[in-house]
């Protein structure tokens, strides 16, 4: 039986409240590696820079978990990214490590074909306390400079201060020779404050209780909360609602699924302590995942112009205007995780930014071609729809 340690719990109550932490002895053991290899005259490797992702779809994953699984590090991680690459994502997101696991790491992710976005624990440690030592960032031996790799992670930002610092980061990354790319996590309520193409890749993180803004792009964390319901099936509906929200504000630019395995005590993760992956999760993530790809064609680079409620077959149904300059998109959800969405959907053509006279529906799997057109009347176009609770439809208006 799998026994937690104090350092996984901590790590976690830090995590939820914006502070992702490396333990002290991970740090030691990374600068006794590096001392290792000065002593050893090794020569320092060549840089290769490393392979674009424009739209990660993705996974949070604790390696030191892994390593105290019974099955052993090497075993843990070959299955656990072959779960990940089935589930059609294509990056994950390295956190909670010790330095010298790194290697094999990379090799497993290399092996299925993942990217690699890795925690910086100097960066880290800077975003969340404002403190550092001689450098910004951890050397090669903690974040290697390989293809694989595809940014470092430098932290969460939640208030105006972590953001400034985070920023700070970024400007130095930029300026390095080569340059390094960074990822950040931000609270939603701070999109208004992020300089454009700042990072490398923006993961917005909608803190419950807050209020959100909207963006043009960036991924968004799904919290894959599983331990407030006993009702498993209600609470992958609610990570396809949240999935949708999130396409609601302008994070676009794919989805990252926090975590992989779940924490002692935290009741969030796609698959629990050492079980294995349940099948409904899978094809979930997998739904969601070839939703991002295909959509994204449709509505990158789309702000929000508008949004409203409709009465929907007696539910709530949201109605949400993605425009920009040239194009439009009409976004329907079914927020709730309960109840289904039956009937006819009325749309006022004068939400839109511009006038339009149909709307095409966008398939949600490569294998649907068909595209239902729906004309506009006297001002209205109506759909009939039949939303499962969670779900949505998307439009393209011409």
């Amino acid at each position: 039986m799998y026994s937690p340690r104090r350092s996984h719990v901590k790590w976690f109550v830090e995590r939820v409240h914006g502070a992702r932490r490396i333990a002290p002895r991970l740090v030691i053991a990374a600068c006794a590696l590096l001392i290792s290899q000065v002593a050893g005259c090794q020569t320092k490797p060549a840089y290769q820079p490393p392979q674009q992702v424009n739209a990660p779809t993705g996974v949070w994953y604790s390696v030191e978990l892994a390593a105290e699984s019974p099955a052993g590090l090497d075993e843990t991680l070959e299955r656990d990214f072959a779960n990940v690459a089935r589930m059609g994502l294509d990056t994950i997101l390295v956190e909670h490590f010790d330095p010298r696991d790194i290697r094999t790491v990379v090799d497993a992710a290399a092996r299925h074909q993942l990217h690699l976005i890795v925690s910086d624990p100097v960066a880290l440690r800077y975003v969340r306390t404002g403190w550092r030592g001689k450098g910004w960032f951890a050397p090669p031996v903690v974040v290697p400079h390989l293809p694989v790799v595809a940014a470092r992670y430098v932290g969460r930002a939640v208030d105006a201060e972590t953001l400034e610092r985070a920023e700070q980061l970024a400007k130095i990354a930029n300026g390095a020779n080569p340059p390094l790319r960074l990822a950040v996590e931000i609270d939603a309520s701070l999109a208004d404050r992020v300089s454009p193409d700042a990072f490398t890749y923006v993961l917005w993180h909608n803190q419950p209780g807050t209020e959100s803004q909207s963006a043009a792009g960036g991924a968004q964390v799904i919290e894959c909360r599983t331990g407030d319901t006993d009702d498993d099936g209600a609470a992958l509906r609610a990570w396809l609602a949240d999935f949708h929200a999130g396409l609601a504000r302008g994070w676009t630019d794919g989805v990252v699924f926090d975590l992989y395995r779940a924490l002692p005590r935290t009741g969030r993760g796609i698959v629990d302590s050492s079980e294995p992956l349940p099948p409904e999760r899978a094809t979930l993530i997998r739904r969601i995942v070839d939703r991002t790809r295909i959509w994204r064609e449709r509505i990158e680079h789309l702000a929000v112009r508008h949004q409203e409620t409709l009465r929907v077959g007696g539910t709530d149904v949201r109605a949400v205007i993605l425009a920009d300059d040239h194009r439009q998109c009409l976004l329907l959800i079914n927020p709730s995780t309960t109840r289904y969405a039956r009937g006819d959907a009325v749309i006022q053509t004068a939400i839109a930014e511009r006038l339009f006279e149909r709307a095409v529906s966008v398939p949600t799997a490569e294998n649907n071609m068909v595209r239902p057109v729906h004309n506009v009347l006297a001002g209205k176009m109506t759909a009939s729809i039949a939303l499962a609770p969670g779900e949505a439809e998307l439009f393209e208006l011409f």
